[in-house]
Parts: C-alpha cells; sequence; structure tokens
C-alpha cells in the first residue's frame, strides 16, 4: 500500500533561529516566518481535493512556553489541529518512515538530525524497535551557539566538535545496543541527503537517487574538508547543496562524524524518508 505523491515540497522555516534561551520563547520573527510558509503551503492544500491534514510540530515548539501564540495563529491558517509530539513518537514516526522505504535488512541505529533535537532508535534485523531516544541537540540550536556564515578554522571545527560531543554524552550512556558491532547507521533529515547530492553531483535534487545511498567516512570528510574553507554564500554554489542548508550542513555533518566515531563505524545508509513519510504510513497502517 505504497502511497503515491502528486506533490511534495519541504521548506526550512528555522522556527528555532533566535529562540529564547533564557525564557524559552520563539521569536516573533520566526513565527511570522513560519506562519508565511504554512499560509503558502495552506493555498496548495486548497488547490488539490485534500479530504484529510495531517499536521505536527516537533522539538522547538514542545518546548517553547509562548508556543500557543504560534499554534493558534497555524491552526487558523490550515484549519486543521497541530499535534505537538513529543521526542519519542517523533523517533516511532521517523522509523516507521524510513523503515518503508530502505533496502537494508540488518541491525541498524536510525537517526534523524533536526533543527532543535536529533532523535536515535535501536532497531534490529526483524524490524523490532528497541530503544528510542530523543537529545537536545539538532543544527539550527548549533548554529546559534556558532556562527558557521564566514570560512571556519580547524579551532572552530574542534570546539563545535567538543560541543556535540559533551551534548551527546548523556543521552549515549542511555543506549543500549543489544546488537554487538553487528549494525549500521541510517540517518535521514536535510544533513545526509544534502551530503548525498554534493556527493552524487545533482544539478537537481532526485530523492530515487539520494535514498539508500552510501556515504563512506571518506566521503563526508571531503565534503566537510570543502565546505569549511568556504563563506555560506561560496557553499551555495557547491553542486548539490540545498538553499538554506548552508549554514546548517557543517554542524549536522559534525553530528554525524562524531556518531561514527563513537561507535567506531566508517559508513551511513541516506534515507530520504523520516517523519513526513512516518505520518502518513502511521494513518495507512494504523501505528
Amino acid at each position: 500500500n505504497i502511497p503515491e505523491f502528486i506533490y511534495r515540497r519541504s521548506v526550512i522555516t528555522g522556527l528555532g533561529i533566535d529562540f529564547d534561551k533564557k525564557n524559552r520563547l520563539l521569536s516573533v520573527k520566526s513565527i511570522d516566518r513560519g506562519l508565511g510558509v504554512l499560509k503558502e503551503f495552506a493555498s496548495i492544500v486548497s488547490t488539490y481535493n485534500v479530504v484529510m491534514v495531517k499536521a505536527v510540530a516537533t522539538s522547538i515548539v514542545r518546548e517553547s512556553f509562548n508556543k500557543n501564540k504560534f499554534l493558534i495563529q497555524a491552526q487558523d491558517i490550515i484549519n486543521y489541529p497541530i499535534n505537538v509530539i513529543s521526542g519519542v513518537r517523533e523517533a516511532e514516526l521517523t522509523v516507521i518512515g524510513v523503515l518503508n522505504n530502505t533496502d537494508y535488512k540488518g541491525n541498524k541505529i536510525i537517526v534523524d538530525i533536526g533543527g532543535g533535537s536529533t532523535e536515535i532508535a535501536i532497531v534490529d534485523k526483524y524490524n523490532n524497535t528497541i530503544g528510542l531516544h530523543s537529545a537536545q541537540i539538532g543544527v539550527v540550536r548549533i548554529s546559534q551557539q556558532f556562527d558557521f556564515t564566514k570560512q571556519i578554522s580547524l579551532d572552530m571545527k574542534n570546539e563545535v566538535s567538543q560541543y556535540i560531543k559533551q551534548e551527546m554524552l548523556g543521552f549515549i550512556k542511555d543506549i543500549h545496543i543489544n546488537f554487538d558491532s553487528n549494525f549500521e547507521f541510517i540517518i535521514t533529515a536535510g544533513t545526509p541527503t544534502t551530503l548525498a547530492a554534493i556527493n552524487l553531483r545533482l544539478k537537481e535534487y532526485d530523492r530515487d537517487l539520494v535514498n539508500n545511498h552510501v556515504l563512506n567516512i571518506n566521503d563526508i570528510n571531503d565534503i566537510l574538508h570543502l565546505l569549511l574553507k568556504l563563506s555560506s554564500i561560496k557553499r551555495l554554489k557547491i553542486l548539490g547543496m540545498i538553499n538554506g542548508r548552508e549554514n546548517l550542513i557543517i554542524p549536522g555533518t559534525l553530528i554525524i562524524l562524531n556518531l561514527l566515531e563513537l561507535y567506531n563505524k566508517s559508513k551511513i545508509i541516506v534515507s530520504d524518508s523520516g517523519l513526513l513519510e512516518g505520518i502518513i504510513y502511521s494513518e495507512l497502517l494504523n501505528k
């Protein structure tokens, strides 16, 4: 029962940009940006004969104290409720999305690198989920701590890596893998798909080529080395780079490299499917 997409689009809204960490507040600018995108999507939805809309909000909305300021207006725009899901539910839905679109049949760790959080799921070769974790580390969050618009020095790269390691240590300790070293990383979201598009030198994004593409650690390091030498404007000129991803790609790549190092792995499998597909499949499968 594979759904057929008749229209597909994703937009980086950066809802977590300028997030007031102390008071846990979404910024007015970010809310306006998010609502602007939803207005566009609502008009697209109205041009098709849509009978059901499912919308979820994740990490940064989960933790913001002024979430209703965004949600009430957002629900008015799309005319449907928005479900604020937990990190664990986000991980569950991501697993459903990835498993319905992967060729890999063995034990796996499925990772979703988001803007505000990273979800990790431990899944065995029978596709049973044996562990779900959500960590408060994401590419937008890191980009609020460090300036990725300019060339990145080796010192800064190491500083960002150190920050990621510190943030990861807590939840890595909680993750118990029941299958020794016999597993692969399947990673979803904008960072791995962009790395795959760059590695494949795609003039236009092609999800069939990107999905299930294998990136080894040398490929990833080569791309990172190139990205570090360029300002964000010049990064946009790289074949395969996706607009809006130019400042987020470096922190995301460093999350991947740190995970590979922590688990002594040398490659990742890229998934173009994740939370979005998980929401659709969970409706179809009643999961």
